[in-house]
């Protein structure tokens, strides 16, 4: 059982046309970043794996922590990219459950206890971090984003089920709980958008890319 019960959004217009215009690459291996761009009619040109060790870049506040590890993320590619006539696209995101930062599970045990507190209906926080940077002259712009979800309740042999499937997109995903998988046909509700609770918030990145790194004229 799978479903997306709260539609992505589209892209805007000015989205569309920018990113027709300007050669994107995704500095990221999120299935969640590449769903949105994908399913909202986002162009992008290429992905990269930035290969970072994201429990480095701990710092004193969720917000904090996913705009370092972002940030990081950036750091790396960038080099790689520096002089090309591209914009780099890198983002992180951190859950938080009960003032208990939450990055993806360790195990099954760990996703098994994640996923039994959103059952009994406590709400998730999401926070994204978006850096986008010109290659071509360094610009680099900064956002991050909060997104609450809320679950109906889940029967544990659900979650036994969720867990017991190694492929299964919560141990890929921060907080170990996802909206477009099989814990989709549970989510009862969304404050701040599918489409930053999946990892790339497109408002945000629309003021982004045509607000401080190439204005769409």
């Amino acid at each position: 059982m799978s479903a997306l019960r709260f539609p992505l959004p589209e892209a805007s217009t000015r989205l569309k046309e920018w990113l027709k215009y300007n050669d994107v690459v995704l500095g990221s291996q999120s299935l969640g970043r590449r769903k949105v761009l994908d399913m909202s009619g986002s162009r992008y040109i290429a992905t990269m794996d930035p290969d970072i060790d994201e429990k480095a870049f701990r710092k004193d506040s969720p917000e904090e922590t996913c705009v370092a590890v972002a940030c990081g993320k950036a750091d790396v590619l960038e080099r790689q990219l520096k002089g090309l006539d591209v914009v780099l696209l890198c983002g992180d995101q951190v859950a938080v459950c009960e003032d208990e930062l939450r990055e993806k599970p360790e195990g099954s045990e760990e996703a098994r206890r994640f996923i039994k507190d959103y059952a009994q209906g406590k709400g998730v926080i999401t926070w994204t971090a978006i850096v986008v940077v010109d290659c071509l002259n360094g610009t680099r712009a900064v956002g991050c984003h909060k997104a609450i979800t809320w679950f109906n309740p889940i029967r544990e042999h659900f979650i036994d089920a969720i867990v017991a499937d190694p492929h299964s997109l919560v141990y890929r995903c921060a907080g170990s709980f996802c909206i477009d998988d099989v814990m989709g046909p549970f989510v009862r509700k969304i404050e701040g958008g599918s489409d930053s609770v999946m990892g790339l918030p497109l408002g945000m990145l629309e003021e982004l890319l045509l607000g401080k790194i190439r204005p769409f004229l």
